[in-house]
């Protein structure tokens, strides 16, 4: 993670402070807000950047899932919208709502069934008045084979300009 920031900063990286939020999340302290979001999973791990707004990155392999979790990880019209509560459905949902609640600052303690997607235009409606951001926009990525991987910014439509830094 320090030297993919520090190629990013193009600054040498054991110069970069990297603390964490009392939250955990990690924060590097630098001149400007940095704003990064890592995730890994199996094998596979990422990093996502940038100097203009608050990202969320989630990469999760496929693996056994439980179907039952589908009650707590969504909303009822959520629920109703889907074709089938299958694997792919649980690790797309999974990854926006965790990539979500990495861009807001939050983590797992939030509940994901107060996140609401709306598939239509990829946004992310929060239910909570506990945050600063009212919606979240999001893209899936194609990084790794047999996973699913979710990208969530808190500014306007358009894909953001980022650096994303991926490795096996």
């Amino acid at each position: 993670m320090r030297q993919c920031l520090g190629n990013f900063l193009d600054e040498d990286p054991s110069s970069l402070n990297i603390s964490r939020h009392p939250s955990g999340q990690p924060l590097v302290e630098y001149q400007v807000p940095v704003y990064f979001s890592l995730t890994h999973s199996g094998d596979f791990s990422s990093l996502a950047c940038s100097l203009n707004f608050d990202l969320g990155l989630d990469l999760q392999v496929h693996q056994h899932f439980n179907p039952n979790l589908f009650s707590t990880l969504c909303t009822k019209s959520e629920l109703a919208s889907l074709k089938e509560l299958n694997q792919e459905n649980f690790f797309k949902i999974w990854t926006i709502k965790e990539a979500a609640l990495k861009c807001l600052g939050l983590g797992l303690r939030f509940p994901m069934n107060q996140l609401h997607i709306n598939f239509d235009n990829n946004h992310i409606e929060v239910l909570s008045d506990q945050t600063k951001y009212n919606w979240l926009t999001y893209a899936e990525l194609s990084l790794f084979e047999n996973s699913t991987t979710h990208l969530v910014w808190n500014r306007n439509d358009r894909k953001p300009n980022m650096v994303l830094i991926s490795e096996v």
